[in-house]
């Protein structure tokens, strides 16, 4: 007669200690403590989960392993040691006695999942799984394993305060910063890479604080909402260490200081809680890491899927506090692709997180605004007043240093676009050395920054062009290593650098240069991107300098082809626009095609009236270059009509004020002159050259106007 029975409960072992026990621990229960035989527990159980049919089925097997194996599936000198041993290990099938078969170590493999769900539906499956064309000596020993040690095991309620350590092990256990460090050095983060151990050395002083927070919080029956969601951000974050890319490995120190700054507003308190709990929050922060390292690594359409994904589940969920930072990133994404619905997602980060009493969140929107606004939509006066409540942010958020950093940034950017060029490169220059301090030498914040400066520096009046072009040689080499080849970041600095060397005539320079930042664009961004637009537009200078004007033609269609499909989508005009045309119009000139070159001059000046940084000055030059068309043509009463009529169009200050306003009054000189108006043309003539000599970009003009007087004159 065969008996069942189970000594778990009752045995102690040989050194006298219970089940479950450390070695060397007291042998009286405690809050907390496993009663039976934690070796035969499932992983869940050792979570502290509640049992279910899938964790008696784990423990069958456990023993069963045993039995046919003769050593132990797993080990552990503690319950921790032995969930961790059960997440990372495999199983090993030998010493193999008995010469199980394949067959029936699948089914081994199976019943031991590490997930319930990836075990068998029931334990009748289980046995069907095992028995089916089973052997006697197989049915024995499921009998024999079954009669002598299968457990039933009881938990009792956990304590109410874990202690750090605990807290610590928990969520960043040995094997698991061993297996983060042994990935990165797999794919090049060595000792060498200091950006990546100051990252990593931050996130694991992160944990710790965490856990000491929450440990104390917990102890004086604090609210430890926020610090539970800070927990899910660790989760995630150290989910997407384990299994990194080289991009990461560039990107992790900015991903390691938003997280200890975000710790450090759970506990000053200023976090509110939201809705998602669990499983759901969890799945949130990881799609917010993935698309902020995808975002960083220059991913950006991949970022935004992520992100996309992010914001809708957290509306779901009701959580502003999840819905502010997934806003956030999304619209960071958004306004990476210089997208103008970036600032709508901005807006609502804004509201939201500080709906939440998240005012780091806050602040950051109102960053992103002010850069995105001044930049992308090139209003300043909008950026202007963003920019006023992102200082008002920063300032309530506690002014970290990497905030200031990208607030200073973001002001070089404004301060840029207001003309302001050498406060912008101040601004830059001090965000550069900011990002050096708080994230090493070398990231990618930095040289951004760097080449704000430059940028700013290369539009002041009297810089060496020379130098400049140097510095954006340097940068490229940096830009290679630090953001990759292939990132949109390094392809802008390939256009920056296009633009100065056609600037200085260097047109073998500038069409390389300009190939390349136009390449990198088309692979991450896709053709129709700005950032492609506009390196197709330098090539088709760079070619009508050549002489080419059948590869010029192509790439200005390109251009502006690719702006207006921009305009139609975006509902903002491109300032690149009127360049665009401008070059249309020339090539059409040039080839004697007279009336197309006026009708998009034309259109370039009506641009020009479009666009706040254009404006009525850029308007008369595109009139003048109309009329001067006109003008070659013989039509001389239609280029005195077509001034006119320019002229009656603006302000008297801008006539007076602006390369533009020199141009068509003096160009309105010669045509009058043509037509026999002569003490009109003498008039114009006259306060042209004398404008023309004080206005700074109109000396090239006087020349021309000096000639068309003299010549009057002596009639």
């Amino acid at each position: 007669q065969v008996r069942l029975i189970d000594l778990g409960l009752a045995r102690k072992d040989a050194d006298g200690s219970e089940p479950g026990e450390s070695r060397g621990a007291p042998g009286l229960t405690h809050d907390g403590a496993f009663v039976g035989t934690f070796d035969y527990c499932s992983p869940e159980q050792l979570r502290g989960d509640v049992a279910t049919d899938w964790s008696d089925q784990y423990s069958f097997f456990r023993a069963l392993f045993e039995a046919l194996f003769q050593v132990r599936a797993f080990t552990g000198r503690t319950p921790r040691e032995l969930l961790e041993a059960m997440q990372f290990e495999r199983l090993r099938f030998d010493p193999d006695p008995l010469r199980v078969p394949t067959r029936l170590r699948r089914a081994l493999g199976r019943g031991l999942s590490f997930q319930p769900a990836h075990r068998f539906a029931n334990m009748q499956a289980a046995l069907a799984a095992l028995t089916r064309r089973s052997s006697r000596w197989l049915v024995w020993s499921i009998g024999a394993v079954a009669a002598a040690v299968l457990t039933i095991v009881w938990r009792d309620p956990p304590s109410a305060c874990a202690a750090p350590g605990e807290l610590v092990s928990q969520i960043l256990p040995a094997a698991r910063l061993e297996r983060i460090e042994r990935e990165a050095a797999r794919i090049g983060a060595t000792v060498a890479n200091t950006g990546w151990r100051q990252a990593l050395s931050r996130i694991t002083r992160d944990v710790q604080r965490w856990a000491l927070s929450s440990a104390a919080r917990c102890e004086v029956g604090g609210a430890t909402e926020c610090l539970a969601a800070h927990r899910q951000r660790l989760d995630a974050a150290l989910d997407v260490l384990e299994t990194p890319s080289p991009e990461l490995i560039l990107h992790a120190g900015r991903l390691a200081y938003e997280l200890a700054e975000k710790l450090a507003a759970c506990e000053r308190g200023e976090v509110t809680t939201g809705g998602a709990e669990g499983r759901e929050a969890r799945g949130i922060h990881n799609a917010l890491v993935r698309a902020r390292v995808k975002e960083l690594a220059g991913y950006w359409r991949a970022a935004e899927l992520e992100a996309t994904a992010a914001v809708e589940a957290a509306r779901r969920s009701g959580d502003d506090g999840l819905r502010g930072e997934a806003s956030l990133q999304l619209g960071r994404v958004l306004g990476r692709q210089r997208l103008p619905e970036a600032r709508t997602i901005l807006r609502e980060a804004r509201s939201s997180a500080l709906r939440h009493r998240d005012l780091a969140t806050a602040a950051d929107a109102a960053i992103f605004l002010r850069k995105f606004t001044a930049d992308v939509l090139e209003d300043p006066e909008a950026a202007g007043i963003d920019g006023e409540l992102a200082e008002d942010m920063v300032a309530a958020a506690g002014a970290q240093p990497l905030r200031r950093a990208d607030l200073l940034d973001a002001t070089g950017v404004l301060l840029r676009t207001l003309g302001r060029f050498a406060e912008a490169e101040r601004a830059h220059a001090e965000a550069a050395e900011l990002y050096r301090g708080e994230l090493g030498g070398g990231s990618l914040d930095e040289l951004r920054a760097r080449i704000g400066a430059v940028n700013a520096g290369a539009d002041r009046a009297g810089v060496d062009a020379e130098a400049t072009l140097m510095a954006y040689t340097a940068i490229i080499h940096e830009a290679e290593i630090v953001a990759g080849s292939r990132h949109p970041w390094t392809g802008s600095v390939y256009y920056n650098a296009s633009c100065e060397a056609e600037e200085l005539g260097r047109w073998s320079e500038a069409s390389r240069w300009a190939e390349r930042a136009r390449s990198i664009a088309v692979a991450s961004l896709g053709t129709d991107s700005p950032e492609a637009v506009n390196a197709a537009l330098v090539l088709g200078r760079v070619a009508h300098e050549l002489g080419q004007s059948a590869t010029a033609e192509g790439w200005a269609r390109t251009a502006v082809t690719g702006l207006e499909q921009i305009s139609a989508q975006t509902g903002v005009v491109p300032a690149d626009l009127q360049p665009a045309l401008e070059l249309l119009a020339d090539l059409a000139r040039a080839r004697g095609d007279a009336e197309q070159a006026v009708r998009l001059f034309e259109r370039a000046g009506e641009v020009a009236l479009q666009h706040p940084l254009l404006g009525p000055g850029a308007y008369l030059d595109e009139m003048y270059n109309a009329a001067l068309t006109r003008c070659e043509a013989g039509e001389w009463r239609a280029a005195r009509d077509g001034l006119e009529q320019a002229i009656r169009g603006v302000a008297t200050d801008v006539i007076h004020t602006t390369r533009g306003g020199v141009a068509v009054r003096g160009q309105l000189g010669i045509a009058y002159a043509s037509l026999g108006e002569r003490r009109a043309a003498e008039e114009l003539l006259v306060t042209a050259i004398r404008d023309g000599t004080a206005i700074e970009g109109s000396e090239e003009l006087v020349p021309g106007f000096v000639k068309a007087l003299t010549e009057l004159r002596r009639r």
